[in-house]
């Protein structure tokens, strides 16, 4: 018997026989074959030696999971809207590409996950996981001028407040958030609590547990995570 959180779904897909079902495997790997490179190989089989247009898996989402599949270069193009009964998680897909038609059904999923996704996290994904979004983000490209990088150093240094700064941090956020390497586990979570889901400071303060006493300590370290941003 294993558990849940071990368990994926993993499904063949090709548009040449569209009249037929994916072929469904049950990818279960108990914790004591964990981490020793079975599931990377078995995948990276079937893959080789598969005609398919792509691979899918659909599995409910933990931080561990996401990161196994994403770095055997499955690309995430939905997460469920709703917690399933039975583990408490998101269902998340992954499809990894083959042909071209593949490569181009998983370009535009892609494109939609990445713009829908950073939206929702202060709606439907308002209670996510820090480290599920973590996981899943993306990071957007977009560009500062000068004036926007003095408004956001500005307040990493105290002299602006959040509510001017919040459509400039949220930008920011997305930008950087995934790429930096000098950000502490506090500073991501209220970088994603705040500026991304948007909860209020009381909010934060609870979520935060013991890290923050208040809004002033929890801006404190809001600024020193903006400030980690701008300089990373």
């Amino acid at each position: 018997v294993f558990n849940i959180e071990n368990v994926s779904f993993f499904r063949v897909y090709s548009s040449s026989f569209p009249h037929l079902h994916p072929v469904l495997f049950i990818f279960c790997k108990p914790p004591q074959l964990q981490t020793k490179g079975f599931g990377t190989l078995l995948i990276n089989k079937v893959f080789e030696n598969s005609n398919a247009d792509y691979l899918s898996t659909c599995y409910g989402a933990t931080e561990p999971l996401v990161y196994f599949w994403k770095e055997i270069d499955f690309k995430t193009i939905h997460l469920g809207i709703k917690r399933d009964a039975s583990s408490g998680s998101h269902s998340v897909t992954m499809i990894k590409a083959k042909t071209h038609a593949g490569i181009e059904l998983s370009e535009q999923a892609q494109l939609i996950f990445n713009h829908s996704f950073p939206q929702l996290l202060s709606d439907s994904f308002k209670n996510l996981e820090p480290s599920i979004v973590f996981s899943l983000l993306t990071n957007v490209n977009n560009v500062f001028n000068p004036d926007d990088l003095k408004r956001l150093s500005a307040f990493a240094h105290e002299s602006r407040g959040y509510e001017n700064s919040q459509y400039l941090l949220c930008e920011l956020v997305l930008s950087k958030l995934t790429d930096n390497q000098h950000l502490s586990e506090n500073e991501k979570h209220i970088l994603i609590y705040k500026v991304l889901q948007k909860h209020s400071w009381e909010t934060v303060k609870l979520k935060m547990g013991k890290q923050v006493s208040g809004k002033k300590e929890a801006l404190i370290l809001l600024r020193s995570a903006v400030s980690k941003l701008l300089n990373g």
